[in-house]
């Protein structure tokens, strides 16, 4: 299951699993129900989409879509391995510095973009 869920989410970008690519939709459903908090995350849900990862714009992610329009990430990782037990910490942490993360990450194009002009 872990290599086949992988060959999903790098298919690439995907509005909607449940429409451009059932068959994925309902292996991933599938998969999600080995989630920690399952089913309180996949309440709801009526589709799947596949985005850039927030953080890291190489990365693929999951988006839980739900009846209401709300969107939520879901790590598919957890679906495969035991999380660590302080994995609720970790995620708060990380929500914490996502906000300085991206303003470090916009500043590192701005940089690179002026070493590119000032060198042309």
């Amino acid at each position: 299951m872990n290599i086949s869920i992988k060959k999903i989410l790098n298919k690439g970008l995907c509005a909607s699993l449940a429409t451009l690519r059932p068959n994925d939709y309902k292996e991933t459903m599938v998969l999600f129900t080995n989630h920690p908090e399952y089913p309180y995350k996949t309440r709801n849900v009526v589709d799947i989409n596949i985005t850039n990862n927030s953080l890291n714009s190489k990365a693929f992610q999951f988006n839980l879509i739900r009846k209401d329009g709300t969107i939520e990430d879901i790590s598919y990782r957890y679906c495969i391995s035991k999380p660590r037990e302080n994995h609720k910490f970790l995620d708060a942490m990380r929500n914490c510095i996502k906000p300085q993360i991206k303003s470090f990450q916009k500043l590192i194009m701005m940089m690179i973009a002026f070493i590119t002009i000032k060198s042309s």
